[in-house]
This record gives C-alpha cells, sequence and structure tokens, in this order.
C-alpha cells in the first residue's frame, strides 16, 4: 500500500480514484471492491458489527492505493500495517463536510429503496453500519463537527510529517505531484471543496438496479397479483 487517502464519509471517492489512478496507482481497494468480493464483504462485515481483528497487511495485499472512508474506525491499524504509506487528506472546513455528508445521506436513503440487488443491499448494510460508528447515532450538525475535528486530529497526530499531505482542492495537482514524486497529469484537477460524486454514484448504482430488472418486474408484478387477488377474488 503506497497511497492512503483517507476521509469520512462523503461523495468524492470516485474522484479520488480518478486522481490517484492518474499517478499510475491501478490497484485500487474502494467501497466498490468490499461490495463486490464475498470474502471481503464478510469481513468488512464482521468488522463492523464486532470488532473481529483483522490482518490489514494480508487483506490490503496487492493494493497500492485506497480511499479509506470505509475503514477509517481503523485508521491506526492501516497505518500501522503501512508506515510508509503516503496519506492524504483534504483541507476543508466543517460546514463543507456537513454539505457533502448529507449529499451522502442522500444517496444512502436511495439505497435502502434499491435493496432487492445483492450489491446494492451490501452498500446499504455497511453505509449505515459505518456510519453509526462514525457518528454513534448522533448526525447532528454539532457533532459532525466535532466528529470531523477530532478525526482530522488523529490523522495529523498519528502519520509522520513527512508521509502527510493536507491537501487544498482548489490548488490543482501542484500539491499532490510533489508529495508523491510524479509527473503531473494533463487533464484538468477534478477535484474541488465544491466537488460531488452524487451524479455518478446514482448512475452506477441505478445501472446495477437496472441489470435484474426483470428480476423486480416479477417480484412486484407477483405481489401487485397477489394484492388484486385478495381484495377481488379472495372469498376464505
Amino acid at each position: 500500500m503506497k497511497v492512503i487517502w483517507t476521509s469520512l464519509q462523503d461523495t468524492k471517492t470516485q474522484t479520488r480514484k480518478k486522481i490517484i489512478a492518474a499517478f499510475g496507482y491501478n490497484k485500487f481497494y474502494d467501497f466498490t471492491a468490499a461490495i463486490n468480493d464475498n470474502k471481503d464483504y464478510e469481513t468488512w462485515n464482521k468488522t463492523l458489527l464486532d470488532g473481529t481483528a483483522v490482518d490489514w497487511k494480508s487483506f490490503l495485499e496487492g493494493y497500492d492505493a485506497m480511499t479509506q472512508s470505509i475503514g477509517i474506525h481503523y485508521f491506526k491499524e492501516i497505518i500501522s500495517a503501512f508506515p510508509d504509506a503516503k496519506v492524504i487528506i483534504e483541507d476543508i472546513s466543517e460546514d463543507e463536510y456537513i454539505i457533502d455528508l448529507r449529499k451522502f445521506q442522500r444517496l444512502v436513503r436511495l439505497l435502502s429503496y434499491l435493496r432487492f440487488n445483492l450489491r446494492l443491499s451490501r452498500a446499504y448494510s455497511l453505509a449505515t453500519k459505518s456510519n453509526y460508528l462514525i457518528f454513534k447515532g448522533n448526525t447532528s450538525d454539532e457533532n459532525v463537527k466535532q466528529v470531523f475535528r477530532d478525526f482530522k486530529k488523529e490523522v495529523i497526530n498519528t502519520v509522520p510529517k513527512e508521509n502527510l499531505l493536507i491537501i487544498n482542492p482548489n490548488m490543482g495537482w501542484e500539491q499532490l505531484s510533489s508529495f508523491l514524486n510524479k509527473p503531473t497529469p494533463s487533464f484538468p484537477f477534478p477535484l474541488t471543496t465544491s466537488a460531488s460524486d452524487v451524479t455518478k454514484i446514482r448512475s452506477i448504482f441505478l445501472k446495477s438496479y437496472a441489470q435484474y430488472w426483470y428480476v423486480y418486474a416479477l417480484y412486484f408484478g407477483t405481489l401487485i397479483g397477489i394484492v388484486i387477488y385478495l381484495l377481488f377474488f379472495y372469498e376464505g
């Protein structure tokens, strides 16, 4: 593991993935990997539910970068497993984070209606459990701000200064290129304080849902048929 872009829950994972890939880090671990692999999903599920210990070095073997919102509860353990990893955290305000968190929470509510799909059901399960553990069931603005401050302080106190970049999202490629010692990519820097992957993520969710439209059509058709039968034809 060479690069860890750490954050609390938000909607910028796809953008971060694009940025990291631009520097040649192509084996990327994120929330999508956690829900696509059966073994990984079970590991995260058990870890989030009961704190089952994980050998993070072995678990993340073969990956060279990750966005860490899903594993934020185990930040210190993961950093301990990869002490030489470059760690990135964004320099945004508490109010900016709250705006993005609310967008994330709306996406999670959307997932609650799409849980007939296995991947989306897994995404909903991990997102809700992780959210509860991060905020202890209290997502008021006041508590979110406190958690955000504590999280940022923990990152700064845990990671050696030479391995930590607190990036200003509006500064472009310069900070990252210098920090990672990589050439500057040729396309415009996609991350800003107002950037959001909401449309992209929603599209991924709906595409996954639409892939099995016939299953849902059969399910809801059967339900409607049962209701009509009970209302108009059943005489028991």
